[in-house]
């Protein structure tokens, strides 16, 4: 019911308009018939000026009433898309400048994560370091205990040869002062008592 009242009131106003502009037009012509010198020229250029201005400006109406409802339409879809199109690239905008920060933040945390890397390999080698010392001097302890044990086996094996030859020498040696002592006769007696002994034994 409104929507009809509305359509009534728009085709009133535009045949107002319309009488309006007839009327505007047949002033202009009789206006500029007076102006004009009297003759039938003077009557026909006014008659075809006033009426090419009633038909121009009915036209303009004609457009304006049916052309307003696309074009208004046409201006508020305008309005929107490009209303939409300013909030988007205003998103589009804060989300470049959250991306923005966001990286400038994982270029903070990689400064500091190398930072701790370098501190944390730093560390590393300084306990790879204590840890190759250690062993080199583990190994250096080992390598003397055992060159400690071999040379005092030697040093034994050399003094048993020694105690052996030494032996051996002085076994020789007495052999030598004997004989050169002993002579036949106390080889025989020595050897009649050593004899002898041996016959008592039970």
């Amino acid at each position: 019911m409104a929507v009809n009242n509305n359509q009534n009131q728009a085709k009133k106003k535009m045949i107002t308009l319309m009488v309006i502009w007839t009327l505007l037009g047949i002033i202009f012509t009789v206006v500029l018939a007076l102006v004009q010198p009297f003759g039938i020229q003077g009557i026909k250029g006014a008659l075809s000026v006033g009426w090419h201005l009633p038909n121009f400006l009915i036209l303009v109406t004609i457009l304006w009433y049916f052309g307003r409802g696309p074009l208004k339409e046409h201006l508020v879809q305008r309005r929107a898309g490009l209303a939409e199109a300013i909030a988007e690239a205003e998103r589009q905008k804060l989300a470049a400048e959250d991306r923005h920060q966001e990286y400038r933040e994982k270029l903070d945390r990689i400064g500091e994560e190398m930072a701790g890397l370098k501190q944390a390999m730093r560390e590393e080698a300084e306990r790879e370091k204590e840890r190759i010392l250690a062993a080199a001097r583990d190994e250096a302890a080992r390598i003397r205990h055992e060159a400690e044990f071999t040379s005092r086996q030697e040093l034994s094996k050399a003094r048993a040869a020694l105690r052996e030859e030494a032996a051996a020498l002085t076994v020789e040696l007495a052999e030598k002062v004997i004989r050169q002592v002993i002579n036949d006769q106390d080889q025989e007696r020595i050897l009649r008592d050593y004899l002898g002994r041996e016959e008592l034994k039970p």
